[in-house]
């Protein structure tokens, strides 16, 4: 996940700094990375030629 984040998200640094802030500032960075890839699923799913398996 992280080699995913580097090169597609350009996530290189942390921006905040701090053993109390960076934490956090993963977790961000995790959920918004589930959202997208939650968005790209739900987009699929909804293409009129998707068929089921």
């Amino acid at each position: 996940m992280f080699g995913h984040l580097k090169a597609n998200r350009g996530f290189r640094r942390f921006r905040l700094g701090g053993l109390f802030k960076t934490p956090i500032e993963m977790e961000l960075i995790c959920l918004a990375h589930n959202l997208m890839k939650k968005a790209a699923l739900s987009a699929w799913e909804e293409l009129p030629f998707r068929t089921e398996c």
